[in-house]
């Protein structure tokens, strides 16, 4: 009789420890699909802004840097810092290209380009980190 509840109780306790660990496995699994979830939200963000007008938004100045929401949304980044460089190229008849630093914590971690066109619509951004460019761009209409 002593032995019938051990083994009741020992099966209880390995159906416990099963349950535990599906439970467990269920957590980091829906966990995993919120951030493949909220990772394609803003890849969706990004590309919406690509092909329509893209002004950016700028506020908290300090040290020549600025913030934006926009930036953010764009490089999928969160209170990050931007810098446009004094460079920028232009035709002023059918582009222009503004280069940008981001930076975190007052640390340059990336360099991008943003192409425009003459009517201020994003057409693409280009990692441009730790290399030398030369541009010579063709927009087809």
């Amino acid at each position: 009789m002593m032995q019938q509840k051990k083994d009741i109780i020992n099966n209880c306790l390995k159906l416990a420890l099963r349950f535990s660990f599906f439970f467990i496995f269920f957590i980091f699994s829906c966990n995993g699909q919120n951030k493949k979830a909220d990772k394609l939200i803003v890849e969706k963000e990004k590309t919406n802004f690509i092909g329509k007008e893209f002004i950016i938004d700028q506020y908290n100045y300090k040290n020549d840097l600025f913030n934006s929401k926009k930036l953010d949304v764009l490089f999928n980044k969160d209170n990050y810092s931007y810098l446009i460089g004094e460079y920028s190229g232009t035709s002023k008849e059918n582009f222009n290209c503004k280069i940008l630093g981001l930076f975190r914590n007052n640390k340059h971690e990336k360099s991008y380009a943003l192409f425009y066109d003459k009517n201020d619509v994003l057409r693409d951004t280009l990692n441009i980190t730790n290399k030398d460019i030369s541009l010579d761009i063709l927009f087809e209409t």
